[in-house]
């Protein structure tokens, strides 16, 4: 969820960020999931996306491992 990436992305003092709007979120995954499918076609790789919801990196983990072992 854009508005949740926002939310996250203006708490994080780990990082120095520019101010974002919920359109520059929204700009960031649509890029993201442009680049990752001109890659797949590329390469022939799957790809698939991993919602990580914030306090739940557990569950994010699991949806990679799970990819993961559906192809090899």
């Amino acid at each position: 969820n854009p508005e949740d990436i926002k939310k996250r992305r203006e708490k994080d003092q780990t990082r120095k960020r520019d101010a974002q709007t919920f359109q520059d979120v929204e700009f960031d995954l649509e890029w993201g999931r442009k680049t990752a499918a001109a890659c797949a076609i590329m390469t022939g790789a799957p790809v698939s996306i991993i919602n990580n919801e914030e306090g739940f990196p557990d569950k994010a983990v699991k949806q990679i491992l799970d990819m993961i072992k559906e192809v090899i």
